[in-house]
């Protein structure tokens, strides 16, 4: 069985580069 979280990542891959852009530069680190 796959892991939810790998599916999401797959199947949202630029929702999910764009969630940690906005969390790395919430924290400073870009």
């Amino acid at each position: 069985m796959k892991s939810d979280a790998h599916i999401l990542i797959v199947d949202d891959d630029k929702g999910i580069r764009d969630l940690l852009q906005e969390f790395f530069q919430k924290r400073g680190l870009h």
